[in-house]
Order: structure tokens, then C-alpha cells, then sequence
């Protein structure tokens, strides 16, 4: 790998951490992950308390990733003709 892909990496695990961060920061602060008491209803547990938000925050980086993949390749790319010409 070059320089400049080791740059990218580091950004985007540096973006992806601060994404995590984030997250774990407003399910604690929001008070989201704490155990609800409703009577009549069975707590999820933990796992799905957890583990929903961050499946969601991975969907949600998955799209934006590739919505942003395909709209640099649509405007990135050249345009060529049929004989190769642009």
C-alpha cells in the first residue's frame, strides 16, 4: 500500500471510531440501553439493546458508503464513446 491508501484507511477507521463513540455516547447519555421495567412485558436483554443500534449504525455507514462510491464513480469516471474516442 502507498501513502496516500494508508491515509484513507486511517481516516476512515479514525471516522468509524468517532461514529462508535458517538453512538455509545448517546445510547448511554440518552438513557436507551438502561433496563425498562414494563409490567406484562419481558426485558430483550442486553445483546438487543446493544446490538440494535450498532446493526443499525453499520446499515447506515453501508449506505452512505455506497451511495457515496456510486455517485463519485457516476461523476469521476470519463465518459467514452462506442469507438473508444471521448
Amino acid at each position: 500500500m502507498n501513502a496516500s491508501t494508508l491515509r484513507v484507511v486511517r481516516a476512515a477507521l479514525v471516522a468509524a471510531a468517532a461514529a462508535v463513540t458517538a453512538l455509545v455516547a448517546a445510547l448511554v447519555l440518552g438513557g436507551a440501553v438502561t433496563e425498562k421495567i414494563i409490567p406484562g412485558l419481558g426485558d430483550a436483554g442486553a445483546l438487543t439493546r446493544w446490538g440494535l443500534p450498532f446493526s443499525r449504525l453499520v446499515m447506515d455507514l453501508a449506505a452512505a458508503l455506497t451511495v457515496g462510491v456510486l455517485l463519485a464513480a457516476a461523476a469521476l469516471l470519463p465518459v467514452t464513446g462506442a469507438g473508444g474516442s471521448g
